[in-house]
């Protein structure tokens, strides 16, 4: 569990696609069922081939724009700057916003290269929708990136104290075997015969 957790932390890819994920299926599943049922009362468009064309060419056109744009906005921009500050938080849900503009653009070829009609106004509230999601997932990847550092630096402190523990356990041990080898009987006559031995070359 530790590794998964620490490459989780590492990984800008794995923390892009499950805050991705967590925005993008229930939102992007809903809104194509939306958008198919739409499609298919006012022009009497296939019901499947709509969700097809929305699944398979908007997502995928989302997906790899989205990508592409969002880490290296991370890579290079970001980098751990907003694990530690809150401005460069709202700097990365700002950015993020922007990035949605092109992403809402890819959307929209992707729709139309799938599905080949779909009217403007159809159109114009994906790209909203996928500019506000990229917006609410670079709010949800920095609760992820916090959420990871705040664990981070609370096992490297629990690891100190186990440290610290464990000197003061081997050095209570230590004192008490002293104390057992002093206490013994046998120690104790040595201690009398090393006294005596003084006082003979004293004498």
């Amino acid at each position: 569990m530790e590794k998964i957790l620490n490459y989780a932390f590492k990984s800008i890819s794995l923390r892009l696609i499950v805050a991705s994920l967590i925005v993008m299926l229930p939102v992007g599943i809903s809104t194509t069922w939306l958008g198919a049922a739409y499609q298919h009362e006012m022009w009497d468009a296939d019901f499947a081939q709509v969700v097809l064309g929305l699944m398979l060419f908007g997502s995928l056109a989302v997906f790899i724009v989205g990508y592409i744009l969002l880490y290296q906005l991370e890579r290079w921009v970001i980098r751990d700057r907003a694990a530690n500050s809150w401005k460069w938080t709202v700097a990365r849900i700002l950015l993020y916003t922007l990035a949605g503009i092109p992403i809402g653009l890819a959307l929209q070829w992707g729709i139309r290269l799938g599905v080949r009609t779909y009217p403007a106004l159809v159109e114009s509230s994906y790209f909203v929708i996928t500019v506000t999601n990229i917006g609410v997932v670079g709010i949800i990847y920095s609760f992820f990136e916090r959420a990871l550092t705040e664990m981070q630096k609370r096992e490297e402190a629990l690891r100190k104290t186990i440290q610290e523990l464990r000197i003061e356990i081997d050095e209570a041990r230590r004192v008490e075997r002293v104390q057992e080898i002093t206490e013994t009987d046998y120690f104790r006559r040595l201690q009398d015969q090393a006294e005596e031995m003084r006082k003979r070359r004293k004498g």
